[in-house]
């Protein structure tokens, strides 16, 4: 899961190969079937079949994680096919279950309903977000991102350029490569700056085209090309 964020993809694929190529029996395995569709739905692939055999798994546990991992999952599955409501209602529902997924779940529910153009729908999700007990850096910078983005869907672009900056610079300090390049789609997506605002612009997303590519992320690479594209078609 932590190199999904650090952006060691091929190193996790290769591990979770490796493990779940056994016959699997144990509950806890579920987890593992979880995190495999997540990185074969960041990579435009179909998570169907993981995804089945995890909640296959399901009846019969006691524990709410297991839920948690199964909702987490189907969101990101939901919100790389473009289906922005059930990729938050996913998320949302993850973070219901087990309080201690709401670092892990909600900035992705925020994030969905950027995309949708929801800035109150954001807005409630990052209330809740300043709300959770579980603090730490990166939990910070969810919430710098989200609020900049909702910012952007408000006007407020000069504190949505300000907060994008924040977060970028956080994410590059802390080494998380996904959550760097998919903040910059974000920029692109909600924001689209133009060169006079955010003259570095340009630079970070040909940054986070890179990162996507040799991450094989297809499905956001395609929106930071649409959103790109879209933007010097406007001017």
């Amino acid at each position: 899961s932590c190199s999904i964020r650090v952006g060691e993809w091929a190193w996790a694929s290769a591990l979770l190969d490796e493990w779940l190529a056994n016959e699997t029996i144990g509950q806890f395995y579920l987890e593992l079937f979880v995190d495999r569709a997540v990185l074969t739905a960041l990579r435009g692939g179909d998570a169907t079949e993981d995804l089945d055999r995890a909640e296959r798994l399901l009846p019969g546990t006691t524990d709410p994680q297991y839920t948690s991992y199964c909702h987490w999952a189907r969101a990101w599955a939901g919100f790389t096919a473009g289906r922005l409501s059930e990729a938050q209602r996913e998320a949302e529902a993850a973070a219901q279950a087990t309080n201690y997924f709401e670092p892990i779940t909600l900035p992705l529910a925020a994030r969905a309903a950027l995309w949708a153009g929801n800035a109150p729908g954001a807005a409630e999700i990052v209330d809740q977000m300043d709300r959770s007990v579980i603090k730490g850096q990166a939990t910070e910078l969810d919430r710098v991102a989200r609020r900049a983005g909702i910012a952007a869907l408000e006007g407020r672009r000069a504190d949505a350029i300000s907060g994008y900056r924040e977060a970028l610079r956080g994410w590059r300090g802390l080494g998380l490569a996904f959550d760097e390049a998919l903040t910059v789609v974000d920029l692109a997506a909600v924001l689209a700056p133009t060169e006079r605002e955010m003259t570095e612009a340009q630079a970070v997303i040909e940054a986070a085209r890179e990162t996507l590519r040799r991450l094989g992320a297809r499905p956001l690479l395609a929106r930071l090309d649409e959103a790109t594209k879209a933007a010097v078609s406007s001017k």
